[in-house]
């Protein structure tokens, strides 16, 4: 139940009969059964009370769209500034109290406002935090407090109105009170608005005030959102291989060094870090993984590397042939292989020959050019040539 009859209320009513529990949603109109106030009553109270459980449900109990009701600190002596809109309807502050929608049209201040609250001290000694709130509640609307309630043709009063009634009030030294029924039976709804940093002083500057306003507003609630994750006290643990976190990214240097353990490669920096290595092992800069033509070498992403070669040459006997790689093996060289490239085709069938090889090392190995007794010596045109290791 949204509207409860205070017991101040001078307007002539039957009943306020309607139960928020009862869960109604409309009033069925009968014929010939008369209409009495209490139905308007009833009606009004299931509105509003879906209204404003659905901006609760939706948003919370209080709450701005805008700067409405923002306190702000000038300096004055026991007072603070109350911020309202541009002056109309349209630009007014607002402040959700309850899930009741409070507007304030233009700035006031604590001393100004519709309902002055006590005077305020500041601390004997020492500091005090203070809670500044908004009090609202419903209350009756009668002709001394509107005169247009009386219709100026007839002279008569009409219906009197249900008027959302606030005051700022500051709980020195105190937090702000939950909501309540004053004595006349009517709930007060309270939405915290800001603290005060008091000290000595009577002054109250700006650094003096906290804002304790939720921001309904969409960029408002994500921003607000995102400011309690930042201040949360595991918000930007780090990142371990044992616990999830955040991780600084490595520059090209710190990829290169490869020293680091809390930082996190990326493609920019482990390209830096792998194309030296590379390099090296191509023998400097300008090579890659694969150095193509008929003197090359490919290195497999298992390790393996392979060279190959040709050597020219009109060697016609037998004798040694050393063969220094152009880049020698990282580690080692695993097998080699060559063969005679001969001069002519007849000598496929005059020449007998082969060649054979002394274990490998790293960096080369000799050859060795053999001819079958009988066989042509004429000159070969070379020696093509395969290895492998890491």
């Amino acid at each position: 139940m949204t509207i409860d009859r205070g017991t101040n209320w001078a307007g002539n009513y039957s009943r306020f009969s309607n139960v928020e529990t009862s869960r109604y949603l409309a009033l069925l109109k009968e014929v010939g059964v008369p209409v009495l106030d209490d139905d308007f009553h009833v009606l009004q109270d299931v509105l509003l009370t879906l209204i404003r459980r659905s901006v609760i449900d939706l948003f919370g109990s209080s709450g701005s769209p805008n700067s409405g009701f923002l306190i702000v600190g000038t300096g004055a002596a026991n007072n603070f500034t109350i911020t309202g809109g541009g002056g109309t309807a349209d630009t007014a502050g607002a402040l959700y109290v309850g899930g009741l929608r409070l507007t304030l049209p233009a700035n006031t201040t604590y001393l100004t406002q519709e309902s002055p609250g006590p005077a305020l001290t500041p601390p004997g000694a020492g500091t005090r935090v203070d809670t500044v709130y908004c009090d609202a509640w419903l209350d009756e609307i009668g002709p001394a407090g509107d005169p247009s309630i009386v219709d100026p043709t007839l002279g008569t009063e009409t219906s009197r109105r249900l008027r959302l009634q606030y005051a700022v009030r500051v709980a020195q030294g105190v937090p702000a009170p939950s909501n309540y029924v004053d004595g006349n039976g009517l709930p007060h709804y309270i939405a915290p608005l800001a603290t005060l940093n008091r000290t000595t002083s009577p002054a109250i500057g700006a650094g003096d005030v906290i804002d304790l306003r939720p921001r309904l507003s969409l960029a408002s609630r994500l921003a607000d959102s995102f400011a309690a994750h930042n201040a949360a006290a595991d918000a930007h643990r780090p990142g371990t291989t044992l616990q999830t976190g955040f991780v600084r990214l490595a520059t090209n240097p710190e990829g290169v060094a490869g020293t680091a353990d809390d930082i996190a490669s990326t493609p920019a920096s482990t390209l830096a870090q792998v194309t030296p290595l590379i390099e090296a092992a191509l023998g400097g800069a300008g090579g890659g993984a694969l150095t193509a033509g008929i003197n090359g070498q490919e290195i497999l992403p298992s390790g393996r590397i392979e060279k190959w070669g040709y050597i020219p040459t009109a060697l016609g006997g037998e004798i040694d042939v050393p063969l220094v790689f152009p880049v020698a093996f990282p580690n080692a060289c695993w097998n080699v292989q060559a063969i005679v490239v001969l001069n002519e085709a007849e000598n496929f069938q005059n020449s007998d020959l082969f060649m054979q090889t002394l274990p490998p090392t790293p960096a080369g190995v000799t050859l060795y050019l053999q001819r079958s007794a009988g066989g042509s010596s004429e000159p070969i045109l070379g020696i093509y040539w395969r290895a492998v290791g890491n």
